[in-house]
């Protein structure tokens, strides 16, 4: 590692993915540094590949080089940081300590007191990361991207695991250890065309790379493949907007990265397919649809981001949860936002319609997740391909939803929804709130069901005959509502009539009619359960059946 550091600064290229180790990925780092310590051996990390920019930084009386870090900016980044905690932790009392210190600052930070061993640039917007390394401290940002929460509990987990070797001696073993017998075999390359073939070959060897890096490397390749000098520089440089983009809007989100892939593979397909596609599947579809033009390729790129931007913002779309764990719907849903992006009206009058289908099959109809898959893939396609005009979209995504019949008896988990329905619960109950507001004319209160959508579905779901009770109907659904996280966990084991006046005051017309309601009768059973079971039930079948 000391070889590695000797007269580089390293920098991450927008087009990068940001920093996204876990805990899990730092936890097997320091285990291996514990064993290396305990076995007096060194120990073998990974490879780096870095590309040689060719400009040279003097500062002082040392020459730096300046590499991009192609592949491993995750283990670099944690090692920096590791070092920093390091640094922090020796004291100035005695000499050695003193020197190791020195040593590890200017490693970290050059002789200038400002250009740092690692530009750790790309997305890291709050300056967290270079705060850290050059004043041992950093401000938690106001809003934070899931990059900068990576990089807070890097810093967090790195200088706990400094914490458990308690004299400066251990902690100088550490520090030596790290530095000479962690080891890396370093490629850097100075012809940016060849650094994705090697990408490639260590993706042969069965490295773990994430599949929409292979297909950022594979893109890449292609246009140092085709491209002449003239157009080499612009169609690189679009290239590499695309994917810093497409980093940038997806963050840590992996599994969206892939889904997003799935998607668009299936959607480019020339003919309807009756399943979704595999992620590797769906890699080499897009390469092969990439084909052997420079704009053909860029195109690919661009209708990807779009679909990494689309499936970011139904993921994000907390109101919806109860609709879209269904993979096969979502991608319906996400065809529909990319056909009628420049049309507001028609895509809510489609997702209205999907909503109500799709909710009524795998909602409420506690449909199996492999039921009407062929379906939903081929109206996908459909939708993308033909370009299908709103009214004929709708009229078939209800044909889907017909061909599902829902009845009282039928309805799903109808006596324990808290237990295997819970984000539909929420959806259906908020449903239930918004029809009642609009029998009077209100509008629901947004302030509050803003609380209620962000918090863990579990901390929202109310129990009006409390757990404890032990009562057989206490999952049932007349036995549910929905309260702000607070309020539900203010409640606890209180009987139904020692909370019927705070529900009075919540605001939320379904839990005010059921306060009403135990004010006037004085009681809270099995009978007042099943009557308020009946009502949902009767509102269901009038919304979705």
């Amino acid at each position: 590692m000391n070889k590695l550091f000797a007269d580089r600064m390293f920098k991450i290229p927008d087009y990068q993915r940001s920093y996204s180790w876990q805990s899990k990925q730092r936890a097997e780092l320091f285990d291996d540094i514990r064993e290396t310590i305990l076995k007096d051996t060194s120990h073998f990390m990974a490879t780096v590949v870095g590309l040689s920019t060719g400009r040279k930084r003097s500062i002082g009386t040392v020459e730096y080089s300046t590499v991009e870090v192609v592949d491993g900016q995750q283990r670099i980044t944690t090692i920096c940081i590791l070092l920093k905690a390091l640094e922090l932790s020796l004291q100035n009392k005695d000499k050695d300590s003193k020197k190791t210190k020195n040593i590890l600052k200017e490693t970290l930070v050059k002789g200038d007191d400002f250009s740092l061993l690692l530009l750790q640039t790309n997305h890291d917007s709050s300056d967290i990361f270079s705060s850290y390394l050059r004043g041992g401290k950093f401000k938690k940002p106001r809003s934070m991207t899931t990059a900068d929460k990576c990089l807070i509990d890097a810093i967090l987990e790195c200088e706990s695991f400094v914490a458990e070797f308690n004299d400066q001696a251990e902690k100088r073993d550490l520090i030596s250890t790290v530095l000479n017998r962690l080891t890396i075999i370093f490629h850097e390359l100075s012809d940016e065309s060849i650094v994705y073939k090697v990408f490639e070959v260590l993706n042969s060897r069965g490295l773990e790379v994430r599949w929409i890096d292979k297909l950022k490397s594979q893109l890449m390749g292609k246009i140092f493949d085709l491209a002449n000098d003239g157009a080499l520089d612009s169609a690189l440089n679009e290239m590499k907007i695309i994917w810093a983009n497409i980093y940038r809007v997806l963050g840590l989100k992996v599994s969206l990265g892939d889904d997003a892939l799935k998607f668009a593979g299936t959607l480019v397909l020339n003919n309807a397919s009756s399943k979704i596609m595999k992620v590797d599947e769906a890699v080499s579809t897009l390469v092969e649809k990439a084909g052997d033009d420079l704009s053909s390729i860029n195109n690919i790129a661009k209708f990807l981001e779009k679909i990494v931007e689309l499936v970011v913002e139904l993921d994000e779309d907390v109101r919806k949860r109860g609709v879209k764990r269904v993979v096969h719907a979502r991608f319906v849903a996400i065809s529909a936002m990319n056909r009628w992006s420049n049309s507001q009206t028609d895509l809510e009058l489609f997702l209205e319609a999907w909503e109500k289908a799709t909710f009524k099959i795998f909602g409420v109809g506690g449909a199996d997740a492999r039921i009407r898959v062929g379906d939903y893939v081929r109206l996908g396609h459909e939708i993308h391909a033909q370009k299908l005009e709103v009214s004929i979209a709708n009229g078939k995504i209800a044909k889907i939803g017909d061909s599902f019949p829902l009845h009282p008896e039928t309805i799903a988990a109808a006596d324990d929804w808290y237990n295997n329905w819970r984000e539909e619960l929420r959806y259906l109950l908020a449903r239930y709130e918004e029809f009642l507001a609009a029998e009077v004319g209100q509008k629901i209160n947004p302030n509050v069901w803003k609380k209620i959508w962000l918090s863990d579905v579990n901390k929202t779901i109310e129990h009006i005959m409390p757990q404890s009770s032990a009562h057989s109907y206490i999952h049932d659904l007349g036995n549910l509502a929905l309260l702000p996280p607070g309020e539900n966990s203010r409640y606890g084991k209180k009987k139904p009539t020692e909370k019927s006046d705070d529900y009075m005051k919540t605001g939320l017309m379904h839990v005010v009619n059921v306060g009403s309601q135990i004010n006037t009768e004085k009681k809270w059973r099995k009978k007042e359960v099943a009557q308020r079971s009946k009502v949902l039930k009767s509102f269901i079948v009038e919304t979705w059946g």
